[in-house]
Order: C-alpha cells, then structure tokens, then sequence
C-alpha cells in the first residue's frame, strides 16, 4: 500500500498477505495509513512513514527501518484496542528476521503488541518507544549492541532476556512509570553477556513470579558486576519493586538482585514479598524505604538511609550492614538468620556518629535487640527456641 497525499489513508478491508518477502506500507510526506481492519501478513510487515494499527494486525516478524533511500523515517502506532501480534520474530530462521530497531513506535493506552514465538531480537539505532498500553514479550527478548528504550505509564511483560555469540554489551532503559513485569532477567545465552536495566525518572518492577536479576546457573559472565549492575541514574529518580501479584489476587513472590543496583536514585520495596539484596556493591545514593512485605539483606553493605515502614526487615548474623545518614526502624519487625542460641551480644546494624536514628525495631520471638552507641545489636533470649528459614 502506498499512499501520497494531504488526507490520511484509512483501510477497514480485511487484507491478507501472501508475499514471499513482505509487506510494505508506504505512508507519504505529511500524511498517515491507517490499518483498520484484520490484516496478516505470512513473512515481513515493513511500515514506512506514519502508520497506524487501529485493527488487528497478525504477521511473522517486524521489520522496522528508515528508508534512507527516500530520506524518510517511519513511526508505528498502535492505537486503542488495536492489536500487533509478531509469531516468528528469529533471527535463526534465515538470519534476518529482527526487529531493527531504528524506529519508535508508540503504544496507545488500550493498544498491544505481542511476540508469541523465535526471539524478540533488537539491533541497530537507538529510538525512545512510547509505551502506554502492553507490550507482552512471550518469546525472550535478545539484543546485540543496542538500547531499548521503554518510557511511559503502559506495561511491558518480559519472558526471558538472551544474548548472542559474537554480540556486544546492550541495555534497556525503563522510566516514566512503566511498569516491567520480568519472568526472568538473568545473563544467560552463548555470549554470557549482561542486559543491565537503567531506570531513568521512575519506573516499577512488578512481580508475577519469583525471579532473579543476576547470573543464570552454569553461565560464566564475562562483565564485571559493575557493569551487570541495575542502574538508578537520577537523583530524583526512583525504582519501585512491588513483589505483591497485581495478576493473581496479591499472592506474594520473592525478589532477588544477585547483582548489585546502583546509582543516585532511590530503592522502594512495596507489596506482600520479599526483596533480596544479595551483593555487596549495592550503592544507592537516596537510600532504600521499605513499604511491606520484607527486605532481606543477606551481605554486609552500606545504605546512605534505610527506613521501613510496617515491614520487615532480614539481616544476616556476621553481616554488619551500616547506615550514613538516616535509619528508621521505628515500624520495622527485625529477624535475624544465623543467631545461634546461646550466642553473646552481636552487632547487626551500624550507623554515623551524626546519623538520624528512630526507634528500635520490634524483634521475632527468641531475639532481643538494643542500641550501644552507634551499633544495633541483638541476642537470642535464652531458654527459647529460635526460629530458622
């Protein structure tokens, strides 16, 4: 379909694509096509121009490009209620078949986008994607040598993150409240290449499974945690974990950054769940607040503030975790692994000479807490019986 002209092109006809290679739609100077109706296409769906899915559109792989030969770039939008849904995006099949990723495309609240089979594989040029309604990644997401952009308020289901032999170093970039909801993000594939997160203004991860941001077992990373690490870039940004299922009636999951997460924004734990911070090189320069559920620290780490809120908080004996600024443990219930009964007086939690310090947290049955100077310190009671996870 090519159209040229001052008023918008609208299709309502079903169309049905046969093509050996592909289908394009050509949208020309300062106009749009609109795809209306229920169109599929059995290889390439190649938009060029402003093109807009209003229907439901069905096809094996997107193939999204500036065509420089006509010096004209492309915008794909799916509207509200329109659906896009791509069945066989793999490079594998002939070696072609990703999603060059030169070209944004906007997702309208009420609109999705669905990839059902191969791998979702990004590559070339870096575009801001909208994303205001559901991009629902069924098949695993791979890279090479790209950054995917996701801003918006929408949501974005991921089943898998791969990478590829032979690829290079790639990222994806989540802010302006979009919510992920990643089954798994960990390094894995030949390559045993890291695809960091980088949360730019604010974005929340949300749990539908337990899950793990880190290394695949039995993959031997070659990037060093640092670059592994979940990025929080602004000071005023700030990346939620609600470990609480919004799917499935708030069942509650487990959480766990094997890698570490770093940067100049702040970490906020919501929902029934818990949140594992298990790396040492967390530094999250605006502190971390605990809004429910738990958060278990199972390193010796270093928080510029720590403040949980009706929640509880799981630190490890011999696993001092020190605070600069602010701790807050006022409406915090405290557990301890690993005190054995009997033990003397043990040092869990340290803060600053001049930090600000609130209350003494409540403590598990079979534990006793206090203050010494600067030190939280805490004891089994003795003659109880403790409890261990």
């Amino acid at each position: 379909i090519r159209h040229e002209g001052a008023l918008p092109l609208v299709v309502k006809a079903d169309i049905a694509s046969t093509s050996a290679t592909y289908f394009g739609v050509d949208a020309v100077k300062d106009t749009y096509v609109e795809l209306a109706g229920r169109t599929t296409v059995n290889n390439y769906f190649a938009p060029f121009g402003d093109v807009r899915i209003s229907g439901d559109l069905t096809c094996q792989s997107l193939y999204l490009y500036i065509n420089k030969a006509l010096l004209r770039s492309t915008r794909l939008t799916v509207r509200n209620r329109g659906s896009v849904t791509v069945t066989n995006q793999d490079p594998g099949v002939t070696g072609t078949k990703y999603m060059q990723n030169d070209v944004p495309f906007y997702i309208e609240r009420g609109g999705s986008m669905t990839f059902t089979g191969g791998v979702v594989y990004w590559k070339g040029a870096n575009p801001v994607h909208e994303v205001l309604g559901l991009i629902d990644l069924q098949a695993p997401l791979g890279l090479n040598a790209a950054t995917l952009t996701l801003l918006g308020s929408g949501r974005v289901n991921v089943a898998s993150v791969n990478t590829y032999a032979g690829s290079t170093a790639s990222q994806v970039i989540i802010g302006d409240g979009l919510h992920l909801c990643p089954a798994s993000w960990e390094t894995e594939g030949a390559a045993g290449l890291a695809v960091p997160l980088v949360v730019d203004t604010s974005a929340t991860l949300l749990a539908t499974n337990d899950w793990a941001y880190g290394v695949a077992e039995g993959v031997t990373p070659v990037t060093a945690a640092a670059d592994r690490a979940l990025r929080i870039v602004s000071p005023l940004a700030i990346l939620t974990v609600d470990t609480e299922d919004p799917d499935r009636g708030g069942v509650a999951h487990t959480v766990t950054f094997a890698d570490p997460v770093i940067g100049n924004g702040r970490l906020v734990k919501k929902g029934a769940g818990t949140l594992v911070l298990d790396s040492s090189e967390n530094a999250i320069a605006n502190g971390v607040e605990v809004c429910g559920g738990a958060l278990r620290v199972s390193k010796a780490q270093t928080f510029s503030s720590l403040v949980v809120k009706n929640a509880e908080l799981d630190l490890v004996a011999g696993e001092v975790v020190h605070v600069s600024r602010e701790a807050d443990l006022a409406a915090a219930t405290l557990s301890i692994q690993g005190l054995r009964e009997g033990s003397s007086w043990q040092t869990v939690l340290t803060v600053d000479p001049d930090a600000k310090v609130t209350g003494l947290p409540q403590v598990l049955s079979g534990i006793k807490v206090r203050w010494v100077g600067n030190a939280l310190q805490a004891k089994p009671v003795a003659g109880l019986m403790l409890l261990f996870r």
